[in-house]
């Protein structure tokens, strides 16, 4: 049977801002992006800025979620076609062939959808949807400082996931290190990207060297925590940071430090093009997952 509210005449123009939910019990949410559509196509952006503050927030497993489904909707927008993962396949698409990215669906999201990913009200609007009232739009409502992003196929987050996945049986992913575990950590607790063991260690970061520069710190910082305490121990094998250059002109506070680090001996920056150096690295050198004891 159709979801309630399906069948009713498009309108001319919409706009539903989409949301993240940061405190469930609160009621807090966070707006990351914005989806509306008019006659003639959708439009769909999300921050990396916003996103970025719901991964400080709430962690990489939530961040993770949420990038994957704002990429399923991005994907949506781009092939006009059902979506196969993600919040969407929870749906059958036989119920809403035909249905997805018009009005009466965000209106049934805007109502039943609670999960981390929540929609705002549907708001009609007498102008057609252009690029250029989106990106006001989308300024006013979500990031003034990011016009807005919708992800390529190869953008870092991508990267992130397929060297997860190809080296899930060489290296263990969001590690969490305590002073317990490894003497000499500054932090009572810091998490890092991978960790990886043979006879040295192997560590390492995947980074979006495009996020405020506050929130790159802070993740290069644990890093960095880690590498110094592991290389005072004389164990250090490997530390990798995998990132692209970002352009010093628009973006010069991330820039000097993705420079600072390519000036580090003891890291090792690979572009995300190149990440295959680390994968035949963990399999010449047979990196095994690193088992914790308190």
């Amino acid at each position: 049977m159709p979801a309630p509210g399906f069948g009713a005449e498009l309108m001319s123009s919409f706009y539903s801002i989409i949301y993240a939910g940061i405190n469930p019990v609160a009621g807090d949410k966070l707006a990351v992006g914005l989806f509306m559509r008019g006659a003639l196509r959708p439009h769909f952006a999300w921050s990396r800025n916003r996103v970025g503050v719901v991964r400080d927030l709430l962690g990489r497993d939530a961040h993770r979620m949420l990038v994957m489904n704002l990429k399923a909707l991005a994907r949506e927008c781009t092939a006009d076609a059902q979506l196969s993962t993600g919040l969407f396949s929870q749906i059958g698409s036989g119920e809403l062939a035909g249905q997805l990215l018009q009005e009466p669906y965000f209106e049934y999201l805007s109502k039943y959808s609670r999960n981390l990913l929540t929609f705002g009200p549907v708001t009609r609007i007498d102008v057609e949807a252009d690029d250029a009232r989106f990106a006001a739009l989308f300024k006013l409502l979500v990031d003034d400082q990011e016009l807005g992003s919708s992800p390529s196929p190869s953008d870092i987050d991508e990267v992130r996931e397929g060297l997860r996945t190809r080296t899930a049986q060489r290296l263990a992913w969001e590690v969490t290190l305590t002073q317990a575990q490894l003497p000499g950590l500054l932090m009572p607790s810091v998490t890092i990207g991978f960790h990886g063991r043979n006879d040295l260690d192997v560590i390492g970061e995947v980074v979006d060297f495009m996020r405020p520069n506050y929130h790159l710190e802070n993740q290069l910082y644990e890093l960095n925590d880690v590498q110094r305490a592991i290389s005072e121990r004389k164990r250090l094998g490997k530390a990798y940071v995998v990132g692209d250059e970002p352009q010093a002109s628009t973006h010069p506070k991330q820039h000097a430090t993705w420079k600072a680090f390519r000036a580090q001996s003891r890291y090792t920056v690979v572009p995300s093009q190149e990440v295959k150096e680390v994968e035949q690295y963990m399999e010449e050198h047979n990196v095994r997952p690193v088992e914790l004891h308190v």
